[in-house]
């Protein structure tokens, strides 16, 4: 099977930026659309892997850049609220009531901050890809250290050659050559394509207003909702799937296997809604 990279997909992709917000679309002309959501540092390249999936399926694609990221302005963040409210307008400017709504990472904090304010359209699904209720210890220290040192240096540090690789070893538990290529392309990129001072505004709210601690879900909106989580996925603690089947009774949850933290490079096919497949 031929491997196309990450900018040779984005080829596929018209490129908007309207308004403070920036997504990449395609095939518009479909009945049905999915919003898919990439996370932080990363872009929305990242989701197009996934988003050939989608396209296939019959979808209208749209994978907007997260706040701060990219074609993204960022916004003066106090609190989780804030990001929620920021993808409600990026979902209205991007024009669309979507079928669907798959969320990675750190949106899948922002998506949830989304429902928690009754946004959601009667209409509408998600999909949260590993979602961080509770993130493991070496995260923590990470998150500890961007907040201590000044962030133009925490930055370039971040994105040399030697933490790149480190990240990469750390993150990846995917089983093939196509999936780890796709993440050090997406590492590569980060430090012309993010500001200094995102990453660790951001970041630094999963610590102090984590939207998965706050209110829970009325149950018709959780039984919308499907949760993905992979086995070997070491950027959440161990106790977080607990917490998270506690908070989301009445959720669906997918298994998607030996698969770590990168969900759309190493599991791709668990994020593709079943009932479309």
């Amino acid at each position: 099977m031929t491997h196309y990279t990450l900018a040779e997909l984005h080829q596929q992709f018209c490129r908007v930026q309207r308004n403070g917000f920036g997504w990449l679309e395609a095939q518009t002309d479909a009945p049905r659309a999915v919003v898919l959501i990439h996370g932080v540092t990363g872009g929305k390249d990242d989701m197009l892997p996934l988003a050939e999936r989608y396209l296939a399926l019959g979808y209208a694609v749209y994978c907007p850049d997260l706040v701060g990221h990219g074609d993204s302005a960022m916004i003066a963040v106090r609190d989780f609220a804030d990001l929620g409210r920021w993808f409600r307008d990026a979902v209205n400017e991007i024009g669309v009531t979507p079928e669907l709504i798959v969320a990675n990472s750190y949106s899948s904090a922002v998506v949830y901050s989304y429902l928690q304010q009754g946004f959601l359209p009667e209409q509408t699904s998600v999909i949260l890809g590993c979602p961080t209720p509770i993130i493991a210890w070496f995260s923590r220290v990470l998150d500890r250290i961007g907040q201590v040192l000044p962030r133009r240096l925490m930055w370039f540090v971040y994105n040399t050659s030697l933490v790149q690789k480190i990240r990469v070893f750390y993150l990846y538990r995917g089983e093939t050559s196509a999936s780890r290529a796709w993440l050090v392309e997406s590492e590569k990129r980060k430090y012309h394509y993010i500001a200094p001072d995102v990453s660790v505004t951001l970041t630094g709210l999963l610590s102090s207003d984590n939207p998965f601690q706050g209110a829970i879900l009325p149950s018709d909106i959780q039984r919308r909702v499907t949760v993905v989580l992979g086995q070997r996925d070491n950027v959440i603690a161990p106790g977080a799937r607990e917490f998270l089947h506690k908070i989301l009774p009445d959720a669906t949850f997918v298994d998607a296997g030996p698969a770590g933290h990168i969900l759309h490079f190493e599991a791709i096919d668990a994020l593709v809604a079943k009932r479309s497949a």
